[in-house]
């Protein structure tokens, strides 16, 4: 079957590209290299909770917050840096560009 052109809307949409998270190569996965949903958890650091901003990748969970704060992402926008701390995406998403 062919992939029809209007739904390939460019590479990251390509079916055979594969993760390095084994699970996400699994077809039977909900979140697939191809849909990878945003998402807020509660995390616990030091005796306290607090909200972080994540990516679910098949069966897990990328905290988005701990690598933006560990300085893993290839960003030179310190305010995004900063509003990935956020507690929730919409906070990013209102933000003016």
């Amino acid at each position: 079957m062919t992939t029809p052109d209007f739904a390939q809307t460019n590479e990251t949409h390509d079916p055979n590209i594969r993760s390095w998270v084994e699970a996400a190569n699994d077809p039977a996965t909900d979140f697939p290299i191809t849909n990878l949903p945003y998402c807020a958890f509660e995390a616990e650091h030091d005796g306290h909770s607090h909200r972080h901003l994540g990516v679910v990748i098949g069966d897990h969970l990328l905290d988005v917050s701990m690598i933006a704060g560990a300085g893993a992402l290839d960003i030179d926008n310190e305010d995004l840096i900063d509003d990935l701390h956020a507690p929730f995406w919409t906070f990013i998403a209102a933000q003016p560009p």
